[in-house]
């Protein structure tokens, strides 16, 4: 019994236990720690999955939405209406210049007039851009 426990405390007693004990601890923290950081991945990319799928599923949603609306009669009949210029039987259309048109049209027409006395004319302008002297000519 006595050279049992001898053995026992020799191997127990040894740096060379010691260290291989050490070494498996290590390796058995350093298997534990990857697999935490891959699970904390896979559920990090389960989150980002479903918040897709809730942004899909919105944006499918919001496109029957707009097929129903499509078909619709009343959607039919102002697209007619707009980009067809179609009209019902005894009505009258009148069409009015959107805004940014009548700015055109009006820098067209103030563009158009004589220049007044005094000030430069387009050409003597570049002249005095690109020599800095006026242009007597």
């Amino acid at each position: 019994m006595k050279s049992r426990q001898s053995k026992l405390r020799k191997i127990f007693g040894l740096r060379l236990f010691l260290i291989i004990n050490i070494l498996v601890l290590f390796f058995v923290i350093l298997g534990f720690g990857r697999e935490y950081i891959r699970n904390y991945e896979i559920d990090k990319e389960i989150k980002e999955l479903a918040q897709r799928a809730q942004g899909l599923e919105t944006q499918h949603q919001d496109i029957l939405n707009l097929v129903d609306k499509l078909k619709t009669d009343d959607f039919l009949e102002q697209e007619a209406r707009l980009k067809l210029g179609l009209k019902k039987p005894g009505e009258s259309v009148a069409i009015v210049p959107e805004q940014e048109l009548i700015h055109e049209l009006e820098a067209k027409s103030a563009g158009a007039a004589p220049a007044q006395e005094g000030e430069p004319s387009n050409p003597e302008l570049w002249w005095i851009y690109f020599l800095g002297t006026n242009y007597d000519g």
